[in-house]
């Protein structure tokens, strides 16, 4: 025969499913892992953002020196130059192939190319962003026929900001 108290008593045992406490241990376990999840997430966010910003001050600054180096429109750059100045070392000027002396200088975070210094308001920008504090732009006549330039660009985002330096040697071949 059977005890019909020592089955009640054995069926409450064998019921399916969770504890309070279970469940609240769960929901803690998943509560952590969201949050290292999105803790995760956001980092990733940042320095997506941070190397875009990179790579496009990096193409800015490419571009900005193959200008200087060859010219505006391909021609009439640096690397054709007769003559060339550093008057300091926040600007250049020199004289291409056609005997028109063109210059290129700092103006506030702007990098100015004027392509005749004897015109008025034709100046046009190279590129923007330029770091002002240290120098963004700097030119070193290291030979009669050699220059150096160095261009750092700077672009905030949020609370950082972000720098890149791009040197290019000059050889003047004319």
């Amino acid at each position: 025969m059977k005890c019909l108290r020592c089955s009640s008593a054995n069926k409450r045992f064998d019921r399916k499913g969770h504890t309070l406490v279970e469940i609240l241990i769960a929901v803690v376990i998943m509560g952590l892992s969201l949050a290292a999840m999105l803790a995760l997430y956001f980092m990733a966010q940042f320095w997506w953002q941070e190397g875009a910003t990179r790579v496009h001050l990096q193409g800015d600054a490419y571009r900005a020196l193959e200008k200087i180096t060859r010219g505006v429109d391909g021609t009439g750059g640096l690397r054709e130059a007769r003559w060339v100045e550093v008057p300091d070392a926040q600007t250049v000027k020199y004289i291409d192939v056609d005997d028109i002396e063109k210059s290129i200088y700092v103006n506030g975070s702007d990098l100015m190319y004027d392509p005749n210094t004897t015109v008025a308001d034709d100046e046009q920008v190279l590129v923007r962003n330029l770091q002002v504090a240290p120098i963004g732009f700097q030119a070193a006549q290291l030979t009669r026929d050699q220059i150096r330039v160095t261009l750092t660009l700077a672009q905030q985002k949020g609370q950082n900001t972000f720098n890149v330096e791009a040197t290019s040697g000059v050889s003047i071949r004319n």
